[in-house]
């Protein structure tokens, strides 16, 4: 399955800052991770804003999963390890929720942030998998460390990383779908369909 073998390579990456404890998985969709964190013996729970999604995650893996925003949320305690894949570019102020989630974590916390990394070589094609009108934000490497740090997190790993299924996303929509040509433009500025040195962390 994709996804667990997705999840399960999120977390062969956080074990090897913490290999135990306690997570929460912001943002958990259909809640592969979770799953594959309790299989590696993690004591994981789930929030997402999607309460189709938290009742499925709650019946199919019987974890819990909390419901909502994780900037208001009242959790029972922190956690050791918070995870956000593919959360913080759809949000509306990055930085202001990187803030409340550090409130989420115990001392000396890992957080760990996925996010489409807009420096990649795949993102020079029209069709690149995360030039998505839902995206608010686009980060790079350099701008996604800023934002951490100024939140007040130190960064201890920092990689980039893209599967096979998605370079082939890329070219299917890069040759297939126009849509997607004017969301790049509008991702780097250019309004008029030319190629442009790209915004590092900019919102459309």
């Amino acid at each position: 399955h994709f996804f667990v073998h997705k999840a399960r390579r999120r977390m062969e990456d956080i074990q090897q800052f913490r290999s135990s404890g306690s997570l929460l998985d912001i943002g958990c969709g259909s809640g592969e991770l979770i799953y594959v964190a309790q299989q590696m013996g993690y004591e994981a729970v789930g929030m997402d804003y999607s309460e189709p999604l938290v009742e499925y995650v709650r019946k199919k893996y019987r974890a819990e999963v909390y419901l909502g925003d994780p900037a208001a949320a009242l959790l029972p305690h922190r956690f050791d390890i918070v995870v956000m894949g593919h959360f913080l570019e759809h949000t509306i102020d990055p930085a202001a929720t990187l803030t409340c989630v550090r409130r989420l974590l115990n001392p000396r916390g890992l957080l760990y942030v996925a996010v489409p990394n807009v420096d990649c070589w795949e993102s020079r094609f029209r069709g690149w998998g995360s030039y998505e009108p839902y995206h608010l934000w686009y980060f790079n490497q350099n701008t996604l460390s800023h934002l951490l740090e100024n939140a007040g997190y130190q960064v201890v790993g920092i990689h980039t990383w893209e599967p096979y299924s998605a370079w082939l996303i890329t070219a299917v929509r890069s040759l297939m779908l126009q849509q997607h040509a004017a969301v790049r433009s509008a991702v780097h500025r250019d309004y008029s369909g030319r190629d442009l040195p790209p915004k590092k962390w900019t919102q459309r």
